[in-house]
């Protein structure tokens, strides 16, 4: 019966979803909490410009414009944003966590029923092979 019930846990796409979905809610958890923290980003540009005339000179200029840079991010206040939304996130991943938990057992339970179901059948047929050959 053990093999059963670990065969859903493995292979029940229900379970398997439930997993995922827990998964998921934790890293957006993990996200919403980094929202506290600051961040250091990449930023780059590039572009060119052609100016067909000017005063001096009636030759057309094209200028060249690549730019590279850190931007440095400190959240201060957020008006409680951040950890209103880290705590919805919280609740979320309790729920997943939860739904995982039902539908895991929920899903024991109906392989339990089957095996237990099996092998009634089972000893039902080989009872009335007995109840032939006696008879």
């Amino acid at each position: 019966m053990d093999d059963w019930t670990k065969q859903v846990e493995e292979v029940n796409y229900s379970v398997l979803a439930s997993k995922l979905n827990a998964e998921v809610a934790k890293s957006t958890y993990a996200g919403s909490r980094a929202a506290h923290l600051p961040s250091l980003n990449l930023v780059g540009s590039s572009g060119y410009t052609t100016q067909l005339r000017s005063l001096s000179t009636s030759v057309p200029t094209t200028y060249y414009s690549n730019v590279l840079g850190l931007q440095l991010s400190v959240p201060i206040f957020s008006g409680g944003l951040t950890t209103a939304t880290s705590r919805q996130s919280a609740a979320l991943y309790d729920q997943a966590l939860a739904t995982f938990d039902l539908t895991k057992k929920t899903n024991a339970t109906a392989a339990k029923q089957a095996y237990l179901g099996f092998n009634s059948g089972l000893s039902q047929v080989k009872a009335y092979e007995a109840a032939e050959k006696s008879a």
